[in-house]
């Protein structure tokens, strides 16, 4: 009893991961073995892994393993298999390795080692491509909530840097190996990751980054408010260096140019947006705001010196003037984007309110606004967002439903068509990186997470474009 039930939990919680598994390449020998057993279907799946629920590889078994009718027992190595076949994975060096054996005599029946590896491959550096998909997810320690790409590096792989409430940290990323080359943490004692952005301010060729936090502040009967903490920073090698004391704003980085815009007292956004200019002290804000920038840094992205595309209150993108902020005619993206909510900003209220009785802690005293997704305009011209396609965990069956997908979106006459140039995915998109070659959107990269509000486990993952 106590192996079956086991065995439940163990495919229950499968269940639960809700996060896509492809993978490149197969088991043909084990697989073979598997067709010609002719015993009991039961398997008896060792594994040395401290967490088998989280590896790819145990993912890919026990899908396969089902489809075929198997009862499966998880166990550890070298537990004794009983009746039917042990299944033993183990991982050598980078590589995931299987021995199938009867479980009577222990006689091992197939041997197989997969040569590459269960993650990705490689990128090609010297192809000048952004090489092949991802055939599997790079799991990630933390609760990252942004992802930046700051281009190829010196050796055979990709730099980003990952954003979450403690760090910005830099990485190398080279097939399914993820090291850590640098960090910043920013001096806040309850620092939330905002927003982070990337893009060549200095025009040497090499991307900054604009680095946001909020900082949560007030007491139980004040209510919460969240100051605004921006920091500019270059890279020098492997590591970051400060461009900027902290502008206390919200920043983006669009077009190889900085913007920047002030909380308001009680509101989230206030004031203009303000481009950011290099001076002895680092980057600061000008004088002067520019014309695109009414009300809010994050709902406006212009896509030339006459128009932008900004949400809607419906939480539809639409073209709108850059000099008077009116609505183009007929300018709009039918297709419903989904509700997404990205993280918030907390502003405390001017005159708290009563939720039902007239003590301290019946007061609502702050109101929390949610940042949308990010809208980034590739080197095509066209705008990226993400589409929120998947639902919240489903009363009856205890998990998430649908998928959520980076779409294209591009003007066409008088109209936005919604154009899907990579496939969705069961996971939440919290975040994406364009990765362009030569003008040209070849691929990009998405930071996923299990739960929507990014405090599940958190994903990497590498789609190619369609042409």
């Amino acid at each position: 009893m106590k192996g079956i039930r086991n065995e439940l939990i163990f495919i229950v919680l499968l269940g639960l991961t809700g996060l896509p598994v492809a993978f490149a390449g197969t088991w043909p020998k084990i697989e073979g073995a598997l067709s010609e057993w002719r015993g009991p279907r039961q398997i008896t799946l060792r594994t040395d892994l401290r967490d088998p629920l989280s590896s790819p590889e145990v993912q890919e078994l026990l899908k396969t393993l089902l489809e075929k009718s198997y009862i499966v027992i998880p166990a550890a190595i070298g537990t004794p298999a009983g009746e039917g076949l042990a299944l033993d994975l183990r991982i050598s060096g980078d590589f995931p390795v299987l021995t199938l054996s009867r479980g009577s005599d222990g006689a091992i029946l197939a041997f197989e080692r997969r040569q590459g590896s269960a993650f990705a491959k490689p990128p090609d550096s010297s192809s000048g491509e952004a090489g092949d998909v991802f055939s599997g997810l790079i799991e990630l320690s933390g609760r990252p909530r942004h992802v930046l790409f700051l281009g190829r590096d010196s050796r055979d792989g990709f730099d980003i840097a990952l954003l979450s409430d403690q760090a910005l940290e830099r990485f190398h990323l080279s097939g399914a190996s993820l090291s850590r080359t640098d960090e910043f943490r920013p001096p806040l004692s309850t620092g939330r990751a905002l927003f982070a952005d990337a893009g060549d301010l200095t025009g040497d060729g090499s991307p900054e980054i604009a680095a946001v936090w909020a900082e949560d502040v007030g007491g139980i009967y004040e209510g919460t408010d969240s100051r605004i903490h921006t920091w500019i920073l270059g890279l020098d090698g492997n590591s970051f260096h400060l461009l900027s004391p902290d502008l206390q704003g919200y920043a983006r980085i669009l077009g190889g140019g900085g913007y920047l815009q002030q909380r308001g007292v009680f509101a989230p956004f206030a004031g203009g947006v303000f481009p950011l200019l290099q001076g002895k002290e680092g980057f600061a804000p000008g004088q002067h705001s520019v014309s695109w920038g009414q009300g809010n840094l994050f709902g406006i992205t212009p896509s030339d010196g006459t128009e932008a595309i900004a949400w809607d209150k419906e939480s539809r993108l639409h073209v709108v003037s850059v000099k008077t902020g009116e609505d183009v005619p007929g300018a709009l993206a039918l297709q419903d984007l989904g509700d997404f909510k990205g993280t918030e900003v907390a502003v405390r209220l001017e005159s708290p309110e009563y939720r039902s009785g007239f003590e301290k802690e019946d007061r609502v005293k702050e109101t929390y606004h949610a940042l949308p997704p990010r809208v980034a305009t590739g080197a095509d011209g066209a705008i990226y967002t993400i589409v929120r396609g998947r639902a919240r965990d489903l009363p009856l069956l205890g998990k998430p439903s649908g998928k959520d997908q980076l779409v294209r979106i591009k003007r066409r006459s008088n109209r936005l068509t919604v154009e899907q140039p990579f496939a969705g995915v069961d996971a939440y998109i919290l975040d994406y990186a364009l990765i362009e070659e030569s003008g040209n959107l070849e691929a990009n990269l998405l930071l996923l997470n299990e739960k929507e509000d990014g405090t599940g486990k958190a994903y990497l993952l590498f789609q190619r474009a369609s042409r």
